[in-house]
């Protein structure tokens, strides 16, 4: 989602495009927010076992990790409209990002709902131990 919002929103900047360097900033804006998004989910898992198996920390590691890409996601989506001087009102590919992008946090969880897992565990550690 989040790289379909980048792509697009590159392909035809108009409106803050005017201005090069605010246009090179928000495109290198999205692809930073990009790699951040894309690294999270693919690395959450691995940790130090090779199968780190489906207990409450792994589930943990993988809703925070899920949590952070919708976030960018959103934002780049965001950014690809500002860029493009809003233009996802017809039918793009951009429109269809955003509509994806929108849609993500609530599979299977709200971005604030994810937090609740893994604040419970720290919370249970610091008084357990």
């Amino acid at each position: 989602m989040a790289r379909g919002a980048a792509d697009r929103g590159t392909d035809a900047p108009t409106g803050r495009a005017g201005d090069r360097i605010a246009a090179v900033r928000t495109v290198g804006d999205m692809q930073a927010r990009y790699r951040s998004a894309r690294r999270g989910p693919a690395r959450c898992g691995r940790g130090d076992r090779k199968d780190p198996g489906a207990d409450d920390a792994t589930m943990a590691t993988v809703a925070i990790a899920k949590r952070t890409a919708v976030l960018q996601a959103r934002t780049i989506v965001d950014l690809a409209l500002e860029l493009a001087d809003g233009r996802s009102s017809v039918r793009s590919p951009l429109e269809r990002a955003h509509r994806d992008v929108r849609g993500g946090p609530f599979h299977p969880l709200t971005p604030e709902a994810t937090l609740d897992l893994p604040g419970s565990m720290r919370l249970e550690e610091v008084r357990t131990s």
